[in-house]
């Protein structure tokens, strides 16, 4: 069985592109793959796959840890990048947010709900 290196899909040996995202096997090679991130789960993992690849970052999901039992990671999933992209990625998935201005939005929202329900 092949892995594909892109969006982490299993294959039959037989093919030479992923059938979900159509990647060729050997789009990216392992050895210019860099450790980026790890995630927790499946939801996660989708999520930073997708916002990579809206980016233009091919990017590679492995496993770690996994239980075949369950089927499911017991230590997260990490995703490897190319190296050329690693910079782009880190800063597009450590951009985020202000969390002061988001606070600070937070409150202002409570504060206006007050004041409307006290003049009601």
């Amino acid at each position: 069985m092949n892995v594909c290196k892109n969006c982490g899909t299993e294959f039959h040996d037989a093919f030479e592109r992923c059938p979900d995202c159509n990647a060729g096997i050997c789009d990216l090679p392992e050895e210019k793959l860099v450790h980026l991130t790890n995630v927790s789960n499946e939801l996660e993992c989708s999520f930073v796959l997708g916002l990579l690849k809206q980016a233009g970052i091919m990017a590679v999901k492995k496993a770690v840890g996994m239980d075949e039992t369950v089927g499911f990671t017991l230590e997260g999933i990490e995703i490897l990048v190319v190296e050329e992209d690693f910079e782009v990625a880190y800063q597009l998935l450590n951009s985020g947010v202000d969390e002061k201005a988001l606070e600070d939005e937070e409150l202002e929202s409570e504060i206006e709900l007050t004041e409307r329900e006290t003049e009601t």
